[in-house]
């Protein structure tokens, strides 16, 4: 016969299935997505020449910022733009990588970041962040001005823009190649993303 002790017997074991389901979503939801993430990508015309916009995501793994305070990280984007071409291979109409050195500076515990460019207007520049978010807040956004003069593109041709952002195992000290090639967390390129462009 079904009795009151039986009945707080089953909602116990139902509320104890609840709260251990309940605690198995919390880490799925506090687990960072560690790597580089692609966002928006654009070529905007203005009057002295193409504006280059690219927008990142960056999440480092823990191993990884625990390596930034003893050797320096470099990030690399690069960019090409090709004219399509039906009757042949694609033409390379321009193209560019900007360097972003990052490291950590125990004396002052500032992260800093050196910038070098090429291209038609090669630059370099170094600023110094009080946290790591905002170090990674400005290598994520990637703006390049006058990538290419004003009359560089024809009007009614079709061109295609690529980008990436990546880290550059190939300058990090050699001890730490090593730990790259069997270490996935090492391995962080947010691989090609490409757009359309139509001048009109």
């Amino acid at each position: 016969m079904w009795s009151f002790s039986s009945s707080r017997s089953v909602l116990g074991i139902l509320m104890t299935s609840l709260l251990v389901f309940a605690l198995c979503l919390v880490p799925i939801h506090a687990v960072r997505a560690e790597g580089i993430e692609s966002g928006a990508l654009s070529l905007s015309a203005r009057d002295d020449g193409y504006f280059l916009s690219a927008d990142y995501r960056i999440e480092l793994p823990q191993r990884l910022e625990e390596a930034l305070l003893a050797v320096p990280l470099f990030f690399v984007f690069d960019y090409e733009l090709e004219q399509r071409r039906w009757y042949w291979l694609d033409k390379t109409v321009a193209s560019g990588a900007v360097t972003y050195r990052l490291s950590f500076n125990a004396l002052t515990r500032q992260y800093r970041v050196a910038i070098n460019a090429d291209g038609p207007r090669s630059a370099s520049a170094t600023l110094n962040f009080a946290s790591l978010e905002e170090a990674l807040r400005l290598i994520s956004r990637v703006r390049r001005e006058a990538v290419l003069p004003a009359s560089a593109l024809d009007r009614g041709e079709r061109y295609r823009l690529t980008a990436r952002l990546r880290l550059d195992l190939s300058q990090l000290p050699k001890p730490f190649q090593l730990n790259a090639l069997t270490q996935r967390e090492w391995l962080l390129d947010s691989e090609p993303r490409r757009i359309s462009i139509e001048p009109r």
